[in-house]
Order: structure tokens, then sequence, then C-alpha cells
């Protein structure tokens, strides 16, 4: 071999083995090996505050946490009181009621039937408020554009709107009581249920309630032809035109 490459060689070789041992001490300076994690349940994550649902029975021990829900429902006889259609408080295993007191909203519902009567829970009803006679500022405007549509839902026995159910209601004294009225969309949404959906109801109390929605007193701030009503297959407030048909429950302060 020509001495020069021969030199040249030896000297490519020794600067190789130069070079890949200053790469391998760099490497061991730079990489520290990983260290396991112990656990991980050890992780510290940011989380927010758990928050209570409005929806949550505050003293029945049910919690409601965003996206993920640990429901005790505790006893629920503590919450709700059967009572008989002649208004009569009845032990909480009673086979057959009319209305159930929240004690923890203060209120008296009707319970619906499933009997084929005026009460029916498959009955439907339009939202309608008479205006009153003595009212002169509506004198010569259709009672429809004020306060929604008579007699337009489909039902027995009486006309098929709000406040001729909420007049029969009140002449009948069911559960011995006169002072029944619509009630808010707030209060409507008390009743929902932390976990059950359609209905979204405790049905062990609200029995033959209809996964649809029912119709609240509460009227829109921006249009007089629409009124809350909330579903009960989900518990969403939504807000409609009163010429739509919906079923009704309901409510009075209690006690008086």
């Amino acid at each position: 071999m020509n001495p020069i490459k021969y030199s040249l060689f030896i000297v490519c070789v020794c600067l190789s083995a130069v070079l890949a041992a200053f790469y391998l001490v760099s490497v061991d300076e730079i990489a520290e090996p990983a260290k396991p994690l112990a656990s991980y349940k050890n992780l510290s994550l940011p989380v927010e505050p758990l928050q209570l649902s409005d929806a949550t029975p505050a003293n029945t021990g049910a919690t409601v946490v965003s996206g993920l829900e640990e429901v005790n429902e505790g006893d629920l006889s503590q919450r709700f009181v059967k009572h008989a259609l002649t208004g009569d408080a009845l032990r909480d295993d009673a086979p057959e009621w009319a209305c159930v007191h929240d004690v923890r909203s203060g209120l008296l519902w009707e319970v619906k039937a499933d009997d084929a009567s005026w009460r029916d829970s498959e009955q439907t009803y339009t939202w309608f408020r008479p205006i009153e006679a003595d009212d002169s500022t509506n004198e010569g405007i259709e009672s429809k554009d004020r306060s929604g549509l008579a007699d337009g839902g489909s039902c027995l026995f009486i006309e098929c709107d709000t406040a001729s159910y909420l007049q029969k209601a009140r002449e009948e004294r069911v559960c011995s009581h006169s002072a029944w009225r619509l009630p808010s969309e707030s209060e409507l949404k008390t009743l929902d249920h932390p976990t059950r959906y359609s209905p979204d109801i405790y049905t062990e109390y609200f029995p033959y309630t209809q996964a649809a929605e029912y119709w609240s007193a509460s009227e829109s701030d921006f249009d007089s032809d629409l009124a809350w009503s909330v579903d009960f297959a989900n518990g969403i407030g939504y807000v409609s035109k009163k010429s739509l048909r919906k079923h009704v429950r309901l409510v009075m302060d209690y006690p008086l």
C-alpha cells in the first residue's frame, strides 16, 4: 500500500474513534434515565371545585358532580309526603295518592291520573290566560293575541287550555284545596331527578309523568305569544308558542 494512503487511513480511524467516544460521553451527561411514576394516583392535577346541581335534593344526600354523578338518594320519604284526594297526609307506602308535598320547596304538587278523567296524564292543553273584563287597556284586542290560545289542546270534559284546567282544579278542590296555580319554570325544575331521564322526575311519587313538555306560568319577556315549558324527558326549559299543545301539572304553596 502507498505509505501516504496508509497514513491517511490510520488518521481517519483514529478520528472516528475519538468522535465516537466524545458522543457517548455527551449523551451520558445530558440524558438522565426516566424515573418511573410511583402511581398515577399521586399526580397533582388542577381541578375545579365540586359544584352541586340546582336540581340536587340538598337534604337527601344526593350529590351531582359535573360530568360524573355520585348519587345517594337517601330517604325520599323525608322529602316527599303523599296526600289523598281528600287532602289527608298518607303513609309513604300508600298505594294511591293525588298530591305530593315537597317539604324541601314548600310546594304541594298535583299528581297526574291514569283513568281517562279530566286529570289524565296524557291530555294536552294550550297556554291561555283570559283577559280580565275590567281591564280597559285590552278593549278591542283579541284574547289569543295577548294571552295565548283558548281550547286548542286535546283533552276530555273541559276546554283544553291551561285556564280551563286551572278553573276545574279549583272548583273540584283537588286534595281539598282551591289555591292551585300554574308553576313557574324554576318551580317545575325542582322536580328534576339528578340521574333519570324520560321521564326526568321522581317516579316513585309522580307516576304517569309524560316524557314531554309541561307548561309553566312563566312568559317570555320579549314576545307575548311565547311562554316557558319544562321538558320532563331531560329537565330542560324551552320557550314556545302558547298555541302549542303541552301537558299541565298544577302546584300551590303549602302550607297556606
